[in-house]
């Protein structure tokens, strides 16, 4: 299940049952660069993305009356 490719971006698809997540989750992610074992970059800088796991019916989450 998981797929990646590498052009001009990133991209990288996950099941994320595999991390232990479910709806609702919040996923924090950031981006490292390294050389030779060092860290040259990361971003954001500090900290990092929150993500929440979406529900299996997102339109429940975000609808309007």
């Amino acid at each position: 299940g998981t797929k990646a490719a590498f052009v001009d971006v990133a991209e990288l698809s996950f099941p994320l049952h595999r991390l232990g997540m479910s709806p609702g989750d919040n996923l924090k992610l950031a981006v490292s660069v390294h050389r030779d074992g060092l860290q040259i970059q990361r971003f954001p800088r500090h900290d990092g993305f929150i993500i929440e796991v979406p529900t299996l019916d997102p339109g429940i989450e975000h609808w309007i009356v």
